[in-house]
């Protein structure tokens, strides 16, 4: 199993006037997170997802705890995971930490359904994909 990570700075924009981070920008960091598991993957949302699969991944879920403050300024680590590989859906792990002095600041996951993009309706994730994915699969994973 192979998690990916990424640091990022936090920003100003990212915080509240005691310089803490807003909880909401978790969603920006997982975002971050995600974009580089599918490039490690060599997955490109445009021409493989949309032009290629015909289809749109839909964010349908997210969960995070918030287990220490994050501040402007700091480095932090943001890793992520493949936790779940379903038929339609996947769910991707996360988790923060404070790169100076490796703080988990925080952890979630976010469940994505991969729909048609004409019906909607959940679409299965193509075998290329699901290969593409298998070396991010967290231990245990299904």
């Amino acid at each position: 199993m192979a998690r990916v990570a990424v640091t990022e700075q936090i920003r100003w924009s990212d915080t509240d006037l005691a310089g803490i981070m807003y909880f909401g920008n978790y969603t920006r960091l997982f975002e971050i997170g995600e974009t580089s598991l599918f490039a490690s993957a060599m997955i490109d949302y445009i021409e493989t997802i949309a032009k290629e699969y015909h289809a749109w991944m839909l964010r349908v879920a997210y969960h995070c705890e918030f287990l220490a403050p994050v501040f402007l300024n700091d480095l932090v680590r943001v890793e992520i995971e493949v936790g779940k590989l379903g038929g339609a859906s996947m769910t991707l792990n996360f988790r923060v930490l404070r790169d100076a002095d490796h703080t988990l600041l925080g952890e979630g996951y976010c469940t994505i359904v991969m729909a048609d993009q004409t019906t909607r309706k959940p679409k299965r994730i193509p075998d290329a994909m699901r290969i593409a994915l298998s070396p991010y699969l967290s231990e245990g994973a299904v």
